[in-house]
């Protein structure tokens, strides 16, 4: 078993952990419009017992939900909802994404800002799962 020159201070488990994530990093590139798509999984349990084909507790958490990313990626000139369907539009601007264009950053936090908000806030009592999206 080798060991580190005792000259040279042993690399922490916080550094080591950010170098393998460095390795692995998907960069958005800040001259192109950038698209974040948020859906449910397994939406169809979720809504059952809700009114259909349109249930207005379900349209008022959208809505307030893409007023909420709005606020929180203000880089994003657009939100539209449909359904279970949440989508995010940036402007290809050429300065820098929000984040650094990091994509594993921007799934985590636009999907755990999803789930945060959402149906205990609105009076729904169910609970349900994102997954997240990203096109250029």
């Amino acid at each position: 078993m080798s060991s580190a020159p005792a000259d040279t201070v042993p690399e922490t488990l916080g550094d080591r952990m950010k170098r393998y994530e460095a390795g692995t990093e998907q960069l958005l590139p800040d001259d192109q419009p950038m698209i974040i798509r948020v859906d449910g999984h397994g939406f169809s349990k979720f809504t059952r017992g809700f009114d259909k084909p349109f249930d207005v507790r379900l349209h008022a958490a959208m809505a307030q939900l893409a007023a909420d990313l709005l606020v929180y990626f203000p880089a994003a000139s657009l939100a539209y909802t449909q359904s279970d369907e949440l989508t995010l539009v940036f402007p290809a601007t050429g300065a820098a994404r929000p984040f650094n264009g990091r994509v594993g950053k921007l799934a985590t936090l636009s999907t755990n800002k999803i789930w945060r908000l959402s149906p205990p806030n609105f009076g729904i009592r169910k609970s349900f799962v994102v997954k997240c999206r990203f096109f250029v």
